[in-house]
């Protein structure tokens, strides 16, 4: 029987491991261990959003991404997820204004000004 990590490093290093392989229950599962231990990680919120978009659980993942931008309001990356989730869900308004935001945060981000110009289409 294999030891389950306890720490919450090696938990988001085996969440990563999942992630490399597409397994995102795991990667889901695993994340929860750890933000259990230390829920002020805000990447790993991040991931965790990622994980439930990339199986089209889009409400799970915004509710993460927003308590990634808790933790760090000025956190580009989960500003642009958001914005993402919203689009997907169709709701273009709020996708907009997270996406504005990824974008105040860093005007040369370019994956964010790519995904504002996919919402105007």
């Amino acid at each position: 029987m294999t030891k389950k990590p306890k720490n919450p490093e090696k938990l988001y290093n085996l969440a990563n491991q999942y992630n490399k392989r597409k397994e995102y229950s795991k990667v889901i599962n695993t994340l929860k261990k750890a933000l259990k231990i230390n829920p002020k990680v805000k990447a790993a919120w991040n991931n965790l959003g990622t994980a439930y978009a990339n199986i089209k659980e889009f409400d799970n993942a915004i509710r993460a991404y927003q308590n990634a931008i808790k933790i760090d309001k000025k956190y580009k990356d989960a500003w642009r997820n958001l914005g993402i989730a919203y689009s997907a869900m169709e709701f273009n308004v709020k996708a907009i204004k997270a996406l504005m935001n990824a974008v105040k945060i860093d005007p040369h981000f370019k994956y964010a000004w790519n995904n504002l110009g996919i919402c105007h289409i």
